[in-house]
């Protein structure tokens, strides 16, 4: 198609310079003739853009007002693909893994920078999240209703592990309790009431609402999961230290004694201000900057909506989030007078805590 266009324009300015060269005008025949070349071109840019356009719908790339930084196709266009239409298929299943766990890879951090507080590139909390379960690693549950997997909760070392090369003493040896369990999955389920139809029934209008606010509704409700399994899990809490910095640190020390490497820290809004404005005689301590990057101890802070305490978390430690089936559904019928549709989410999710040391509640004084 491209290579019709340029030949069509090829035409028309083989005419023009030939035109030129005789230092004469174009006659009518040849102006006409120019002007049609022209318009084909026109016509072919087009189809070419709409081809393009249609590309990028197929490989998911984010287009129609995708959120920043959303890799790959976005939850409107997955459902979309899905076959997803208000009328015509108000149900559709697909995998939550697929829609969910495939855009949003398990955090790798950076290396933590050189600190040099005078250079503006230097970010010493990146704030790059609200919600926690981007972080943590991820499997396919498929259609499995309960998951397999193992829980631990204690590690003890018996004995020297040094020893002389000829030894004939008995080695050390190391005891860890596990437990093999059989977990079944939660169902999360939330409703988005009264959305216009107008909205539904636009494809473009779809994918822009579905990929903001029901890419919101559902991964809040599975970042609610996520704390939920690790509050039942009893994690180990400490508040050495005064304040929320000291606490943090000294929580980081604690953590790292039991065999954990902390990565993470998850706080509310709240404690992120005070985190953000602590001060000493110099200002403040965590400078300004406008990228995002990581300085507090390598951690990744995460500022979560509600009043969530603060929490360490060592994300490969800590479990598993397995995501299993999603399905969405559109209720015409109990708005049909006012011309609006109730939408139902369900996920089937389960975070699996594996090892409850994996994070450590600190409450801020």
């Amino acid at each position: 198609m491209r290579a019709v266009l340029r030949e069509a324009l090829d035409r028309a300015d083989t005419i023009i310079t030939a035109a030129r060269k005789a230092g004469r005008p174009l006659t009518d025949d040849e102006r006409e003739y120019v002007k049609r070349c022209i318009d084909q071109a026109d016509a072919d840019r087009d189809a070419a853009a709409f081809r393009d356009e249609i590309d990028r719908m197929r490989r998911g790339d984010p287009v129609d007002g995708s959120p920043p930084g959303w890799q790959g196709p976005g939850l409107g266009q997955k459902l979309i693909q899905a076959g997803f239409h208000a009328k015509s298929r108000p149900s559709v299943e697909l995998s939550a893994y697929a829609a969910l766990g495939a855009h949003a890879k398990t955090a790798t951090l950076p290396p933590t920078p050189t600190i040099n507080p005078t250079d503006p590139a230097w970010v010493p909390i990146g704030r790059d999240s609200r919600f926690l379960w981007p972080a943590l690693p991820r499997a396919d549950a498929g259609t499995n209703t309960a998951v397999a997997d193992f829980r631990q909760t204690a590690r003890a070392v018996t004995g020297a592990v040094e020893r002389a090369i000829d030894a004939t003493t008995t080695k050390a040896e190391l005891d860890v309790t596990l437990t093999a369990v059989s977990e079944p999955m939660k169902q999360l389920a939330v409703t988005i009431r009264d959305i216009p139809n107008a909205i539904l029934e636009a494809e473009s209008l779809l994918r822009q609402f579905l990929n903001s606010e029901g890419r919101f509704v559902v991964e809040r409700e599975l970042d609610a999961h996520v704390e939920r399994q690790i509050v039942a899990a009893a994690p180990p809490f400490g508040n050495t230290g005064t304040g929320l910095v000291a606490q943090v640190r000294n929580g980081v020390t604690a953590m790292r004694a039991e065999g954990a490497n902390p990565s993470v820290l998850v706080v509310n809004a709240a404690d992120a201000a005070a985190l953000d404005l602590t001060t000493d005689a110099g200002g403040y301590v965590f400078p300004l900057s406008q990228t995002g990057g990581t300085g507090l101890w390598g951690l990744r802070v995460i500022e979560r909506p509600g009043t969530t305490p603060p929490y360490l978390i060592d994300p490969a430690m800590l479990g598993m989030l397995y995501l299993g089936g999603m399905r969405f559904d559109a209720d015409p019928y109990t708005g049909f007078t006012r011309n609006l549709t109730t939408l139902r989410v369900e996920v089937n999710a389960l975070f699996h805590v594996r090892d409850a040391r994996g994070a450590r509640r600190i409450a801020a004084t």
